[in-house]
């Protein structure tokens, strides 16, 4: 029955085992070559002197943020919350607004309530090229160094934000990242091709039955 299912979806078991297995080789290749192939390695190098040489390119509103946020979803599966959960979330959100208004440390009451486990030491720095929903890019991007946002709802919650450093240009921190990825895929792709050209595939087909 399982060979019937590969045939309907216009493969075979023994193509998908081999896929299966290239993925994961490749996978682990890569994670190799990245941090010891001089290639990948050099990739930092370059990074720093095209951004340098490219500095005009990257002269954008840049903000240096953190923010509290009170969820609306389940962090988990991405489902609502009930509407009485997203009542309190709003509700939170509008009191340490208020306590921020009266004096209140926000970094005190970041360690308290903090609801985004992806946000380092240094916040997020967000221009309006960067991941982020247009509603937190938005109110982010108004803010001057120091300043805080009313509630802001997003798709995810309820964000209060502060600006902690606003910048003319985008920060090589935040460049490097999307050049690192870039550089890495197309060496990645390149070798790719060459192994392929290369290679003389022979199938052990005791080890992939184990698979």
């Amino acid at each position: 029955q399982l060979d019937q299912v590969f045939a309907q979806a216009g493969t075979s078991r023994e193509a998908y085992q081999k896929g299966y297995l290239d993925s994961k080789v490749q996978s682990r290749l890569f994670e190799f070559l990245r941090t010891n192939d001089p290639e990948y390695l050099a990739v930092s190098e370059g990074g720093s002197a095209y951004y340098e040489q490219h500095l005009e390119d990257y002269k954008t509103p840049n903000v240096r943020v953190k923010h509290i946020l009170f969820p609306t979803v389940n962090q988990k599966t991405g489902q609502p919350l009930s509407e009485e959960a997203q009542k309190e979330a709003e509700a939170q959100a509008k009191e340490i607004y208020e306590q921020l208004k009266k004096g209140a440390d926000f970094e005190t009451l970041l360690q308290q309530y903090s609801n985004d486990p992806g946000m380092g030491e240094d916040g997020y720095i967000v221009n309006q090229e960067t991941p982020f929903v247009q509603e937190f890019k938005d109110a982010a991007l108004k803010l001057k160094a120091g300043e805080f946002s009313e509630p802001v709802k997003t798709d995810y919650g309820f964000h209060v934000i502060k600006a902690y450093e606003t910048m003319e240009y985008t920060p090589y921190e935040a460049f490097f990242p999307g050049y690192q990825n870039q550089k890495w895929n197309e060496l990645d792709s390149q070798n790719i091709k060459k192994w392929t050209d290369a290679a003389e595939i022979v199938l052990n087909q005791e080890v992939l039955d184990r698979l």
